[in-house]
């Protein structure tokens, strides 16, 4: 039988322990840091017509 070689790739490995408590802090910080840019956004005219429609439209019905 051959045997398998680890590689630093591979999940257990050396370079794992070390990377994967940092993993879960970088993406955090990178989704505030979009989820930041897409709240101060505005909102487009389009949408805004569409929810003065349906609010016209509740007050209608």
């Amino acid at each position: 039988m051959a045997e398998s070689k680890k590689t630093t790739d591979e999940p257990g490995s050396d370079r794992d322990a070390e990377t994967e408590p940092q993993l879960p802090s970088a993406i955090g910080k990178k989704l505030k840091t979009l989820y930041g840019e897409v709240v101060e956004e505005d909102i487009p005219d389009r949408f805004l017509d569409l929810l003065d429609k349906l609010e016209k439209s509740k007050k209608d019905g």
